[in-house]
């Protein structure tokens, strides 16, 4: 087995009417880069799909693990044979925060674009109405997903940090539009507020970047303090906090729950699902290709460790 029968399968982790043969393509020509978190998402999706045959029991550990480091009383995921893993993820266009730009855009307290073509932009796509929205669909790098049962939606980065902007709104960062696409996704648009006890958040980053609230590093004689170097450090220790939630999603209608939305966003690292996969539910050659992946990567601990 070698990383070709990994990309070849790929359609598998597609959802409906994407272009395999275009996905196939993109990853053949990434396969031998190793500065793109593209293709360890997808070998760390490949991983979780072959445990499918046991309703991602293991999977549903490994996350688990994974949230006792923020010591809170949340359960993990269940999942059941009815579950997909997806890369690439697509989710549809947020009605709610576009209809808050609309009914927001010429109040003077709203942050508008210091650029003056994309604000002209904007103003061009509020004159055409709803047809034209602000912000379009958003595409999260894994998921793990059933209709009307749990849902666990994946950021995943390598070295990349996360962008803090979107196109047309300065203030709105990576991690908040995704994370308001999650919660539009499991709750139905909004209309079903219950759906937030079955979402999950997972950002997945190399370890020596993920901070203490989240399980921090083994290594605690770093000589530098990588943790410091990006901005998604610094977002998801805001993210857990409900009063900073109601500063950055003040488009969200009373009924979310923002203390408990502050209770589903974790983080974990490439090291610690890399061994869990190889030791919990790869074997023998597809093991040995994951581990040779990530440790090529130096994103392997070990199994001493």
């Amino acid at each position: 087995m070698d990383i070709n029968d990994i990309i070849n399968s790929c359609g598998n982790l597609l959802q409906q009417n994407q272009n395999v043969a275009g996905h196939i393509k993109k990853f053949r020509n990434r396969a031998q880069i190793d500065h793109d978190e593209t293709l360890l998402t997808l070998v760390l999706a490949n991983a979780f799909d072959a445990d499918k045959v046991n309703n991602y029991a293991s999977v549903s550990s490994l996350l688990g693990q994974v949230m006792s480091h923020r010591n809170l009383k949340t359960n993990a995921p269940v999942f059941s044979k009815d579950h997909s893993v997806y890369i690439e993820y697509q989710t549809p266009n947020l009605k709610h925060y576009n209809k808050f730009i609309r009914e927001n855009w010429f109040n003077d307290s709203f942050p508008k674009h210091p650029y003056k073509d994309r604000v002209k932009r904007i103003e061009d796509r509020l004159k055409k109405g709803d047809r034209h929205d602000i912000e379009g669909s958003t595409h999260f790098d894994m998921v793990i997903t059933c209709p009307n049962k749990d849902k666990v939606y994946f950021e995943c980065k390598y070295l990349s940090d996360i962008d803090c902007k979107t196109t047309y709104v300065p203030c709105r960062d990576q991690i908040s539009r995704c994370l308001d696409a999650a919660l539009c996704d499991a709750t139905d648009k909004l209309k079903n507020p219950e759906g937030l006890q079955h979402l999950w958040f997972f950002l997945i980053t190399p370890e020596m970047f993920r901070i203490k609230e989240f399980g921090g590093s083994r290594n605690n004689n770093r000589i530098f303090h990588p943790e410091r170097s990006r901005l998604y450090g610094y977002k998801m220790r805001d993210l857990v906090d409900e009063k900073y939630l109601g500063y950055n999603f003040p488009h969200l209608p009373k009924s979310i729950n923002l203390k408990l939305l502050s209770e589903r966003i974790f983080w974990m690292t490439w090291e610690e699902a890399a061994q869990y996969v190889v030791n919990n539910i790869l074997v023998v050659q597809h093991a040995d290709l994951v581990r040779s992946i990530f440790n090529d990567r130096n994103l392997w601990r070990g199994n001493n460790e």
